[in-house]
């Protein structure tokens, strides 16, 4: 195993239109350096832009699946281009028929010869209208999916053959000077998903030009488009869209190098090794600097991060209903993130080891952690359990899994009569093969982002100089805070909850709490922490702001119970230490890393009641490094 470097490799698919996206015509010839990709009766046909060529030429990192309106025949005059690129998937005739180097899938084109059936007869009917219109001649037809027409009259015809048509059954669009028309139940929309179902992708990328492209877009979780199409495409469905202007292919390519660094992963970005404090069992853990729990770091990044951890969980187990529970106190957000991810979670909860008003728990033990007494709260577990498949527990990181083991065999005893399986989601993996050659023995699969070596640079630990004495006192108590924001009526994270519970409760929450914020000037360092086990709404709260205000530079991370020791050398990762007093329970040491000044700092907690004593010494520890606007966010449960 390669130490210093592994990559992912996720499976990313880029659905992309053609003609107009990456391809342009000969009226485009003022782009720039130009190669000619398709020649026609002897002449040049289409062109792309060298820096797009050059850029699919090299990349590596996703696979390319074009859906276009290109007949078969349009299609294979790109074949020369197809195969330099090293593409061999493509949707022709707007997704109805899927070619393989060429050649056409006879399975795929079956199946969209069942969707198009109750549109046949409608579809024959209008193209006789068009032949009627525009002649025999000017028609292009590959039967029974599409036809489409030359015409120096294209609004006219479209809106004549609107008129006659059954919009139930047919679509009929302009593009240019041609005008198509198509079954109802086949589009470029359509086409993405059924191969997504085949191939399925921890990402996925469209982009397009024109409006039957739409459908396509919106079903991607990143999107590329003109800006003339904001008002369509600007929407709330969960996706991103990204608006490039000026020469569309250089422009999409541009931001598509951003996305393949940000889901780059090197053991740098997920491990760094940290010293314990006065633990013997193991004097190190790994710190993961974009998870937004002891370093500060981009919320989006890290629910980029986590997004990819579920991927894996829903393809390894796409036809299971799926219970998710997230480890106390580092994994809370990781698991709520896999959970509303991955499609097939149905449940989520995590464990903990807070007391929770009228709880029951089964308990179980962390046998190398700082705090070792861990517990699974059991109210409502009798309702779920029937109702699930599979129990996947989501960590940071797995070294032994022998934690993972105690909590399966609680949930056994306390559960005998269900069968239902487990699973196990980690962004880092450290166990040894027998382990985990044992975890798959037993039917207990193992994924993960990263997998490292036992001990992977343990032995670092002695050279670094530490700096922090473990009873450093709290900090003096600061100056009263803004007054606080209270969201009423949310629900305990730590109770299993229904995924849509959580969602909505999670969506009302962001909205409710950014309305209330005062609104940051242009530029500000804002950061948004959590509290000890409760990280999720807080991340997601970070991301709203990423999103609407992309001025901003928002980070996010955690106060932990964690005791690390932190270090001034430059390749250690904590740096600075607060000793605090907790917000949960007064004499309750909570730390926080790496502090720095921040114009606004908003504290996100669930903590009820919440201890005075704990937020004046959160308060004189930020105002101790120049904060001044601090305010209190509540999540209350009902």
């Amino acid at each position: 195993m390669n130490e210093n470097y592994h990559a992912v490799n996720p499976t990313v698919l880029f659905f992309t239109d053609l003609d107009g996206t990456l391809i342009f015509s000969r009226r485009h010839l003022l782009l720039g350096p130009l190669r000619c990709v398709e020649e026609f009766r002897g002449s040049m046909q289409s062109f792309m832009t060298e820096l797009t060529w050059r850029f699919f030429r090299e990349q590596e990192f996703f696979t390319v699946i074009p859906i276009t309106m290109r007949t078969t025949a349009q299609y294979r005059r790109l074949l020369p281009m197809a195969r330099a690129l090293h593409w061999e998937d493509v949707l022709v005739c707007g997704g109805a028929k899927l070619l393989h180097h060429g050649i056409e899938d006879p399975a795929w084109t079956e199946e969209s010869l069942c969707l198009c059936e109750p549109n046949r007869a409608e579809w024959e009917r209008v193209r006789r209208l068009a032949v009627e219109q525009a002649g025999e001649a000017a028609i292009v037809t590959e039967a029974p999916f599409l036809f489409y027409l030359k015409t120096d009259q294209p609004e006219k015809i479209c809106t004549y053959l609107k008129q006659e048509a059954d919009p139930q059954h047919l679509q009929i669009f302009c593009d240019a000077r041609k005008v198509y028309v198509l079954p109802a139940s086949l589009d470029k929309g359509e086409a993405l998903a059924r191969y997504r179902r085949r191939h399925p992708a921890l990402l996925t990328m469209a982009a397009g030009d024109s409006e039957p492209d739409f459908t396509m877009l919106r079903q991607a979780d990143i999107r590329f488009c003109l800006p003339k199409w904001k008002d369509s495409m600007d929407n709330d469905d969960g996706g991103n869209t990204i608006f490039c202007g000026e020469i569309f292919s250089d422009a999409i390519t541009e931001e598509m190098r951003k996305i393949m660094e940000l889901y780059e992963i090197r053991c740098g970005d997920l491990v760094r090794v940290a010293k314990r404090e006065n633990n013997t069992k193991r004097s190190y853990l790994y710190v993961n600097p974009r998870q937004g729990k002891h370093m500060p770091v981009s919320p989006s990044s890290s629910l980029t991060l986590f997004r990819l951890l579920a991927a894996r969980v829903e393809a390894r187990y796409r036809n299971e209903r799926l219970l998710i529970i997230g480890f106390a106190e580092t994994a809370t957000a990781i698991g709520f993130a896999v959970a509303e991810a991955a499609e097939n979670a149905a449940f989520v909860m995590s464990t903990t080891r807070e007391n929770i008003p009228g709880g029951e728990y089964l308990f179980f033990s962390e046998s190398h952690s700082h705090a070792t007494e861990q517990r699974l709260v059991r109210n409502h577990l009798e309702e779920v359990l029937p109702q699930i498949d599979r129990v996947v527990f989501v960590e940071d990181e797995v070294t032994t899994g022998n934690t993972i083991r105690k909590l399966i065999h609680a949930l056994q005893e306390e559960f005998p009569e269900e069968s239902f399986s487990f699973g196990i989601a980690s962004l880092v993996n450290s166990m040894t093969d027998n382990r985990l050659q044992k975890m798959e023995a037993d039917s207990i699969p193992c994924d993960y982002l990263l997998r490292i070596s036992p001990e992977y640079h343990s032995e670092w630990i002695p050279r670094y100089t530490y700096r922090s004495p473990a009873d450093a006192p709290f900090p003096p108590a600061g100056t009263p805070g803004q007054p606080a924001i209270e969201i009423p009526d949310c629900a305990n994270l730590r109770v299993v909850r229904a995924k849509s519970e959580i969602h909505r409760l999670c969506e009302r929450f962001v909205a409710e709490a950014a309305a209330q914020l005062e609104k940051p000037s242009s530029g500000e360092h804002i950061l948004i922490l959590g509290t000890e086990e409760f990280m999720y709404p807080g991340m997601l709260l970070g991301r709203y702001l990423e999103k609407v205000r992309p001025d901003l530079n928002v980070s996010f991370h955690a106060l932990t119970r964690s005791p690390i020791e932190v270090s001034g050398d430059s390749d250690y990762p904590l740096h600075l230490r607060n000793c605090l007093n907790s917000l949960y329970e007064d004499g309750r040491v909570n730390y926080i890393y790496n502090l720095d000044f921040y114009q606004q700092v908003y504290v996100v907690t669930d903590a009820e009641p919440l201890c005075e004593a704990g937020w004046e010494s959160l308060l004189g520890a930020l105002e101790a490094y120049g904060s001044k606007k601090i305010r209190r966010i509540l999540w209350r449960n009902e």
